[in-house]
């Protein structure tokens, strides 16, 4: 893990030279699109809970490791040859809502972010994005009213979605076997507690504080941090997991701007080497599925911004999915009204 420290970020044209490094490569961009009304949600985590959930090595700054939740709206997403003449080839994809999970990398000496996941509306999309960008699309419901005309500047989201029918691992409780890397993140976070908890010897069957116990002949239930609920996860390979998971997940959230009549309500750029700048500029995406890991890169116009003040009032999304979430503080907020005519670059491998 690499720590940035403000010191040794000085002040940097981050715009420019994400521009530079995106032409630099032949045909780009790819795409052109339109990011409107995106609400910026940071929390602090446990860096040594999320480095095992991540496959790129965590861009920490003073050891501190940061995921942020994205909400806005792509527009008008269109290939950035042929004008109307082949806009019409993304039509079906072109304009819908947007949540991703983020959180901040360094591959080399190039900084960026890691998609750990994203919901859309748009089914066509859910099956699109893996296979060409890897970016970890899941379907969901979302309605957004980032609404910052109004004179208190109200923000509103709601993100539902139905908890995945996950199947089990084929393991038994004596002989669990090890979760693939592409496994759901709660089959991995069993398998990698399990092990951590058989190294060190720890009594999974009498502890009452016990992460695991048996459950059957075969079974083994795991309780998961998220939820503080028992779940059978041992039985046979191809059986439906059982859990007491909620069947409706969803995150909603509200916020307005800084209730302080003396504070600033100017959209401005992000002050140089301040965490805002660190979280925001960035113009390097790193995704993985099925094992293989690739990137993309984007530009647009520094980011006008300006503070907010934002309230989860409902996170089971989240915590049902990443087991580091419960853990997680909301430390910061950010508006912008978005940036139109955004570059978007083709998918590239990472090199290993």
């Amino acid at each position: 893990m690499k720590t940035e420290t403000p010191e040794a970020h000085g002040i940097i044209d981050h715009s420019q030279e994400a521009k530079e490094r995106l032409l630099a490569s032949p045909g780009e961009p790819l795409f052109y699109g339109d990011w409107l009304r995106p609400v910026f949600m940071h929390y602090q985590v446990d860096p040594e809970r999320l480095q095992p959930c991540v496959p790129f090595e965590l861009d920490l700054r003073d050891g501190k490791a940061y995921v942020s939740l994205v909400a806005f709206t792509i527009r008008s997403l269109r290939p950035a040859w042929g004008g109307r003449w082949t806009s019409w080839i993304l039509s079906p994809i072109a304009t819908h809502e947007l949540l991703n999970v983020r959180t901040y990398v360094r591959h080399g000496n190039e900084p960026g972010i890691y998609f750990v996941s994203e919901w859309i509306p748009n089914r066509l999309s859910v099956l699109l994005g893996p296979c060409t960008f890897g970016l970890p699309y899941r379907l969901g419901r979302l309605d957004y009213r980032h609404l910052h005309e109004e004179r208190e500047g109200r923000f509103s989201g709601t993100v539902a979605a139905r908890a995945s029918k996950l199947r089990l691992m084929p393991f038994g409780y004596s002989q669990p076997g090890r979760a693939k890397e592409n496994s759901p993140p709660i089959h991995r976070w069993v398998s990698r507690e399990y092990h951590k908890s058989r190294q060190g010897r720890q009594n999974t069957r009498e502890s009452p504080d016990a992460l695991f116990r048996p459950s059957g002949a075969f079974g083994l239930s795991a309780r998961h941090p998220a939820i503080n609920r028992w779940a059978i996860f041992g039985c046979p390979s191809g059986t439906k997991l059982q859990s007491n998971i909620p069947k409706a997940l969803a995150l909603r959230y509200s916020a307005q701007w800084d209730p302080d009549p003396n504070s600033t309500r100017n959209l401005v750029q992000c002050p140089a080497g301040s965490l805002i700048e660190f979280l925001l500029e960035r113009y390097t995406a790193f995704t993985s599925a099925s094992s293989r890991r690739k990137f993309f890169r984007v530009w647009h116009a520094p980011w006008l911004q300006m503070e907010i003040e934002a309230r989860v009032h409902d996170d089971s999304l989240l915590c049902a999915n990443f087991p580091w979430f419960p853990s997680a503080r909301l430390v910061a907020a950010n508006y912008s009204p978005g940036a139109e005519q955004v570059w978007m670059g083709r998918p590239h491998w990472v090199d290993r």
